[in-house]
């Protein structure tokens, strides 16, 4: 399988893999206030919440979708890609409404958690909505630096078609220079968010980040759907 089929089992498996590792680490939450907590699920709020903010991910990007709209069919590539990112851009937005109303509703106000070598420490569920939404940003800050590197009539590409003047191998060594080129942002982002996810809500806090990161993936798979 290849493209849309391929990138959709693997997306799905990097999904459902999130959520999990993510409702694990609620119940250690749960486990490191005493086993017990105050909220509106019957103390297992921490452990739903990964599902919820995907479930509202799912809803959303159907929504999104529902956006993405081209005056005629006679659209260029730059005025469809528009249309795509408004899908893309609102999703994004809506998914952090989302995040701060569950994270609200779902979370007791304060919960203690342990963090690597400093012990139990008070989290508050607003620090919680801040891990997700570093998650939410960096995701979309990826999807620009994407579409950066890899849009027609952007640098980087007209780059590697000005090798292609000078034949087939220049053309090869151009492109696989700017593959590699164009990960450096993405590692040092994701090296950002796990730092900032984790001083906002511990590993707990890196979980949801990424769960919140994820929770486009229906949209961000339909725009790859496009090519």
């Amino acid at each position: 399988v290849g493209d849309v089929a391929g990138m959709g089992a693997d997306l799905f498996g990097s999904y459902v893999a999130t959520v999990l590792a993510a409702m694990v680490l609620g119940n250690y939450v749960i486990k490191d206030m005493g086993g017990s907590i105050s909220d509106a699920f019957g103390g297992i709020g921490p452990i739903l919440l990964p599902m919820a903010i995907a479930g509202a991910g799912i809803v959303i990007s159907i929504i999104g979708t529902m956006l993405v709209k081209i005056k005629n069919n006679d659209a260029k590539e730059d005025q469809v890609m528009g249309a795509l990112n408004i899908g893309n851009w609102t999703s994004i937005v809506l998914v952090a409404a989302s995040c701060y109303a569950l994270c609200m509703y779902m979370l007791p106000e304060t919960m203690t958690m342990e963090f690597f070598g400093e012990g139990l420490k008070e989290v508050s569920r607003m620090s919680v909505f801040f891990a997700t939404l570093v998650g939410l940003v960096v995701g979309a800050v990826i999807s620009s630096v994407t579409e950066y590197y890899t849009g027609l009539g952007k640098s980087p590409i007209l780059k590697i078609v000005h090798q292609s003047s000078t034949g087939a191998g220049t053309n090869i060594i151009a492109g696989l220079a700017t593959g590699m080129i164009s990960t450096f942002p993405s590692v040092i982002l994701f090296a950002g968010a796990i730092w900032a996810s984790y001083f906002f809500a511990g590993f707990y806090g890196v979980a949801l980040s990424a769960s919140a990161m994820m929770a486009t993936t229906a949209m961000q798979l339909a725009i790859d759907a496009f090519g």
